[in-house]
């Protein structure tokens, strides 16, 4: 499955959210830690089941309701992102 990395540094927040979808013997997975930038977070299970659709759709309406509330992708699957600006971050919010 997948794994990505949403943090939220405006208005003075700074939280994260990290997602991973994982799958072990038929079975899917999708966890999700968050927390304040810097220190441990919490861990939260957000499906376990046997549906792999399920678990997708869990994953990104998850992901979908985090980036709404002005998260953005950091890394995704291992792999950092460039940040965008704080312009480029008002022009997607208003497209």
């Amino acid at each position: 499955m997948n794994t990505v990395r949403l943090e939220n540094t405006q208005q003075g927040h700074s939280k994260y959210y990290e997602f991973q979808g994982t799958q072990t013997n038929n079975r899917y997975t999708v966890n999700a830690v968050y927390g304040r930038i810097g220190q441990a977070g919490q861990v939260s299970v957000l499906y376990d089941g046997v549906s792999k659709t399920e678990g997708e759709k869990v994953f990104e309406k998850k992901k979908s309701q985090k980036l709404k509330k002005g998260y953005f992708i950091v890394s995704q699957n291992g792999k950092s992102i460039q940040p965008a600006t704080e312009e480029k971050k008002t022009m997607m919010l208003f497209q």
